[in-house]
């Protein structure tokens, strides 16, 4: 079969008609980004199937779903390049973060995102596999290949995926083997930057009622960073996966499907640059003059990393690597009263971490996390498969997780030392000996004190133990109360349990207890935790029409509490711990830190409709929210150490939307668009003062928004196939994502806002009448400069932007099938 007619059967020709949103007019606010056709022959519209999804907990079209979702077909997905879990945001409109690593803490829906970096708190955005939750930063960032469909539901999901989908979910769906099928195919992508991709899968018969399907992927590239830096080159990137899956049907009411996939992901860790403006920036010309002033600006595309095998990173330079390995099995069992699916799921990872976080070519903030971890799900759910007018479902989870993570912060102490003893002291710089005998009046020199290290490196570090454990329970109502109308009600109820550590040695240096921590411990300070929590989402469905439908929805959400991973709490007189103080124990009075949980109330209508016989549909979704206790990452201004603060209350109104049209015979288009208004009160804890360098406690950050979260976010894709006589094909695509300017954090420091942007990628290929095709790209066609995300900094560490835009690239693809 060729690629092309295996792609007719995909919805739309992938064509994700979308769901769960409005009507509406032309204008088209638009946003749950679909993934286009190679459009097609008139014939071949006429063979199109319809997505069909099970994020509802039931199979469900696109236009049938009462949610705001995007689905993207495994065709889509190969074809617009889509090569991890987190590039699925490019075509999700209103959902952002596309940061090149592994991490998770910008990933936001509806301007949602997980703000703690540490292991004592949860995503905010929850990542499943076939419905199997798939962890945290490091583990859950797998790549894409021999894919089946991606769903990306926006809005709270704790009733329908639970834990850590506040605000919202990304669940990807793998092929399964199937029975009878003898199918397969091979692809391969050479390209700028030394480019070789190359990935397949074949499935066959074992026995009758006993497939296998294999599939694998290779993927090696050399970084694309211009590094200005005195660390080289960073590292390249090199991905080697690989996915075994079986089904297994001994009957027509039973069917057994597993996976084990495997995963080992090696490539450079993010690309910081310092602002070269600003208060931070000039207080650092202003003490290193010539050792910062490179006169480079804040150039596109260009990182600075200064991890060139001294300091502590020793060989290991800005990297990002990653072994996960993922274990499931799925039991799909039919009675004449209800269908019962019962999943199981382990995930063992290993993931190493370092970056230069402070942009500049000075060896200050060098940090890194060497973090291991196993985790383990069970799910039983009961769907009823009755005609009345009432339909079911109830289910249970269970997991457990452990972690075990090491990070590590280094700083060249002579830095410090001239820092401080400059900005604090004004007594000039010369490095640590002056500071400790002018200042503090030491009778020797600093040098014949200190256990200093040779590369003058004070090393902070921490050590995290994590085991976490949860249940929960839940059911859902569905009563049809007319031909047209029917009204759903759900219940999830879930218990989250921490046990959680916190070890921080002495560092081994004269500065004690400096900068990140300013205390050491002689022992684990240890703590344990349960949250519960009950979840409802009530709805109502009108279909006047056939192809229209009409919903109302309210949605509640949660994400528990957790431990902060980097400080230390209160005693019992509200006092902090006193600057450096050493070997703490669980006695001394200090206790973990704690964060209370998240909440969330959601209120969703949504329109969808078909229009010129199916030619086009169009859905549209308005929404409000009352988000309480949102957890904001902070730095401590004495020592910079990350705290986590549950600031108060954020209010939000947004319009999504979608429309995907047919032009005549050969194409198709869609646009999309989303707008979101955001406002949070209760900043003080979190908001410097106006200069952005004064201490928490101001109040002239109230009523700001979310600053990470753009207010309008785009995308629109144009594709088409031209048919020769030969049944072969021309075909051509334009794609272009965009979103408006944001950044500056809450206290909107002009010297980290990030502008607006957008890419747009174009490519054209051919596709035989048998079972081979060709396709020559170019991605970032207008060669757009930028970074994905910025940090105000705090202290020592300047305002920085970060994750750089991947540059204009060309390549060629190709690839065959065959059944």
């Amino acid at each position: 079969m060729s690629r092309k007619n295996a792609r007719s059967r995909t919805p739309s020709t992938q064509t994700f008609q979308q769901s769960s949103l409005a009507k509406a007019v032309s204008a088209a606010i638009i946003t749950s980004m679909i993934s286009l056709p190679a459009f097609a022959t008139e014939q071949e519209e006429e063979e199109v199937e319809v997505i069909v999804i099970t994020a509802t907990k039931k199979n469900e079209t696109l236009q049938e779903a009462p949610i705001a979702i995007t689905a993207l077909t495994g065709d889509f997905i190969q074809d617009v390049h889509l090569s991890n879990v987190k590039e699925l945001v490019k075509f999700t409109p209103g959902a952002t973060g596309n940061s090149a690593d592994s991490f998770l803490d910008a990933l936001s829906i509806r301007g949602i995102r997980t703000e703690d970096y540490g292991s004592g708190g949860d995503m905010s955005n929850g990542l499943f596999k076939n419905d199997l939750y798939e962890g945290r930063t490091g583990s859950a960032v797998s790549s894409m290949y021999d894919m089946d469909r991606a769903e990306i539901v926006r809005g709270p999901q704790a009733f329908l995926f639970g834990r850590n989908s506040i605000g919202g979910a990304i669940s990807l769906h793998t092929k399964r083997a199937e029975i009878g099928s003898s199918e397969g195919h091979v692809n391969l992508d050479l390209g700028e930057n030394n480019l070789i991709r190359v990935d397949g899968a074949i499935n066959f018969d074992v026995s009758d009622n006993l497939a296998v399907r294999l599939a694998g992927l290779s993927h090696n590239e050399e970084s694309y960073i211009d590094n200005l830096g005195p660390g080289g080159d960073l590292p390249d990137r090199e991905i080697t996966a690989f996915r075994l899956s079986t089904t297994y049907q001994p009957s027509d009411t039973l069917a057994i499907y597993t996976m084990v996939e495997y995963e080992e992901r090696n490539q450079p860790g993010t690309g910081y640059r310092a602002v070269e403006e600003g208060e931070h920036w000039e207080m650092w010309d202003e003490i290193f003059g010539d050792q910062v002033n490179g006169g480079n600006g804040l150039k596109g595309g260009s990182a600075d990393v200064d991890l060139d095998g001294g300091f502590y990173h020793k060989g290991y330079g800005t990297i990002d690597d990653a072994e996960a390995l993922n274990i499931q099995i799925r039991v799909e069992k039919e009675f004449s009263f209800a269908d019962l699916t019962v999943s199981a799921g382990y995930k063992d990872h290993d993931y190493f971490y370092a970056e230069d976080l402070d942009g500049g070519p000075l060896p200050i903030e060098d940090w890194k996390m060497d973090q291991s971890g196993d985790y383990t799900q069970l799910e039983a759910r009961l769907n009823s498969n009755g005609d009345g007018k009432l339909g079911w479902y109830v289910g249970a989870s269970y997991y457990e997780e452990s972690l075990d993570v090491y990070v590590e912060n280094s700083f060249n102490e002579d830095i410090l030392c001239d820092y401080y003893y400059s900005s604090y002291y004004d007594l000039g710089t010369s490095g640590c000996d002056e500071l400790f005998n002018d200042y503090y009046g030491y009778a020797g020199t600093y040098y014949e004190f200190s256990h200093y290290r040779e590369d003058h490196a004070l090393v902070e570090s921490v050590i995290h133990d994590g085991q976490f454990d949860g249940w929960a329970v839940y059911a859902n109502l569905d009563y049809q109360i007319t031909e047209t109308v029917n009204v759903e009600f759900g219940a999830r109820h879930s218990s989250d349990s921490k046990e959680f550590s916190i070890d921080v040695p002495a560092p081994d240096s004269y500065l004690g207890a400096w900068w990140y921590y300013g205390f050491t411990t002689a022992e684990p300070i240890k703590d344990s935790k349960t949250w519960t929590d009950t979840a409802v989402k009530a709805l109502v469905r009108w279909r006047p029409q056939d192809d229209m439908m009409f919903y109302a929805s309210y949605t509640e959400g949660y994400k528990a509490g957790g431990f902060a991973s980097f400080s230390l709490g209160t005693n019992a007189l509200g006092e902090d711990v006193p600057w450096q103080t050493y070997d703490l124990t669980n006695e001394s009075g200090y206790p973990l830190e704690t964060f209370d949980p998240e909440t969330i109330d959601s209120y969703e209508i949504g329109y969808k409709d078909s229009f010129f016989e199916g030619n086009t549909d169009i859905a549209l979704t308005a929404f409000y929210y009352d988000y309480g206790g949102l957890q904001v990452n902070a730095s401590e201004p004495n020592t910079g150490a990350s705290i986590v603060k549950n600031v108060g209350s954020t209010e939000a109104y947004g319009l999504e939307g979608t429309i995907t049209s047919s032009l005549g015979e050969y194409w198709k288009l869609y646009l999309g668009l989303s707008y979101l208004d955001t406002e949070v009160t209760d900043l003080h804890d979190v908001c410097l003062g106006p200069t952005g360098t004064g201490e928490p406690g101001s109040d002239h950050c109230e009523g700001r928004a979310l600053y990470w979260a753009p207010e309008i976010t785009g995308a629109a894709v144009l594709d088409g196939a031209y048919p020769l006589d030969s049944g072969a094909a021309i075909t051509a695509s334009l794609e272009v994502y965009w979103e408006d300017e944001r950044g500056g954090g809450f206290e909107y420091l002009p010297e980290t806002e990030l502008e607006a942007t957008y890419t747009a990628a174009v490519r054209l290929g051919y596709e035989s009448a048998s079972n081979w095709w060709v396709q020559a790209y170019v991605d970032n066609v207008t060669d757009e400069e930028g970074y994905d995300s910025a940090y105000n900094g705090v202290g020592v560490v300047p305002a920085v932007h970060w994750s750089v835009f991947k540059p204009r690239t060309m390549g060629v693809r190709m690839g065959m099938t065959w059944e």
